[in-house]
């Protein structure tokens, strides 16, 4: 996985984007995998798995890159390989660190080289910091002593979503290679934008809609020649007295009817407020994708595809109405506590996300199909204070427990701060109803947590 990221890049943002670009697109040349570090706007990532036969050796790969890189005009350039993405970044930063240590000449370009499969022993060298976690998690890690990744590498996986997070464990593993790492692959700067103006400005939604409607459609007659479909969609509505309104659009699948990129676009202007008349409006397709365009069976693969679509216009109509970063996708999480087993994910990045596999957890009991927000407190007579339920008080009245099963024991851990310990018991009512309660530990008080069925 080789990561380069040039030494220096100019004055501004901008600038660096614009020569990273101009970079990434040379490099296809090695790979259609190129990607752009999320995380660093100078680095560029080359996933050159199941290529190596292509060159005589990496020796002559890098002659290459620093021969494509001078002939641009960039920088001089660090180059690093290394066995995971994550591992080539930490090799890149922490060899620059190194070599500003040993006043190295920074005009000169050069590779940091790891031998395949040698990356964890080099790993373990590397400060904390190093691993590129959030820094309050690395302030954590330095408060408990942890100072360098060997440190890092000695807490179990489970402590370590536990105690740092999910975001940390997953990043762990993709470093480590345990999880694959999937970064959005870069795409050339679209191109394809269509301006409309109105004769004269006017407040009338009828005029704004009808400039609309004419420029997507104008905008889709470009993107049909390359047989592509509108993923995102950027819109600027231009005022007078030079204000705007800028937004974008997120389609679930490769959008090319104009109906229903309209009908998104006005449930999405519909939340925004225009500060003056309209002259003009302008639409990008920021992101394109191949139409899906795929031989359907008769009538189940029909009936599938028909609530796909349906699923997708409803998810695009929530987006606009609500926001796309509060439709969410629920991912199980490999979690103990039932109300911490899932999070949402906004459904538009989920989708460009690496597929989340939770770790297995080991004898888990049954799990109620519906799991209430909050639990209710509810009144148990039980033989015991330790025992089961026989009587419960619910909606006012009281019922018999037929039968249950349980204990099921749930504790956190003392670093997460306010305990949790719970004795969960699957109960089965006199009315015929199956529901979940569970006794809390600490002060005896029962609660129904969910529902079977």
């Amino acid at each position: 996985m080789p990561h380069a990221v040039p030494n220096k890049t100019g004055s501004g943002a901008e600038a660096r984007h614009s020569l990273r670009d101009v970079l990434a697109h040379r490099l296809t040349r090695y790979t259609p995998t190129v990607l752009l570090d999320p995380l660093d706007d100078r680095a560029v990532i080359l996933d050159l798995t199941g290529l190596s036969h292509l060159w005589s050796s990496e020796l002559a790969l890098v002659s290459e890159i620093l021969a494509d890189c001078d002939d641009l005009g960039t920088p001089p350039v660090r180059i690093a390989f290394g066995d995971t993405i994550g591992m080539a970044t930490i090799f890149t930063r922490g060899a620059a660190l190194r070599a500003q240590d040993a006043a190295l000449p920074q005009r000169l370009s050069w590779v940091y080289w790891i031998p395949a499969g040698q990356g964890i022993p080099f790993l373990r060298r590397y400060p904390i910091a190093a691993l590129g976690f959030r820094q309050e998690i690395v302030d954590c890690c330095r408060e408990l002593g942890i100072r360098t990744v060997a440190d890092f590498m000695e807490i179990p996986a489970d402590a370590i979503a536990a105690r740092f997070g999910r975001d940390t464990w997953r990043r762990w593993e993709e470093i480590t290679g345990r999880r694959t790492e999937i970064l959005p692959p870069w795409q050339p700067p679209e191109e394809n934008s269509v301006t409309q103006c109105l004769e004269y400005p006017c407040t009338s939604p009828e005029a704004l809609a009808f400039c609309l409607q004419r420029a997507v459609e104008l905008l889709l007659l470009q993107t049909a020649t390359g047989d592509r479909g509108i993923t995102r969609l950027a819109v600027t509505v231009h005022c007078e007295g030079g204000g705007k309104v800028e937004d974008s659009l997120a389609f679930f699948t490769p959008a090319s009817d104009p109906q229903r990129i309209l009908e998104v676009l006005h449930l999405r202007l519909e939340r925004c407020h225009l500060p003056g008349a309209v002259w003009g409006v302008r639409v990008t397709a920021a992101e394109t994708a191949p139409l899906l365009t795929r031989q359907g069976w008769l009538f189940e693969g029909l009936r599938e595809e028909r609530r796909t679509l349906r699923w997708g216009r409803l998810v695009e109509r929530l987006a606009a109405r609500l926001g796309e970063e509060r439709v969410l996708q629920p991912v199980l999480r490999a979690e103990y506590q039932p109300e911490l087993a899932w999070e949402g994910f906004p459904i538009f990045s989920a989708r460009k996300r690496s597929p989340f596999r939770a770790t297995a957890l080991p004898d888990l009991g049954p799990r109620p199909t519906r799991l209430y927000g909050r639990p209710i407190p509810v009144a148990v007579m039980a033989a015991h204070p330790d025992g089961p339920p026989y009587r419960c008080f619910h909606g006012g009245k009281w019922f018999a427990v037929v039968r249950a099963w349980g204990p099921e024991r749930i504790e956190t851990g003392w670093w997460r701060g306010r305990t949790t310990a719970r004795d969960y018991y699957r109960t089965e009512w006199e009315d015929g109803s199956h529901l979940w309660l569970y006794r809390r530990l600490q002060d005896g008080r029962w609660f129904l947590h969910g529902s079977f069925g």
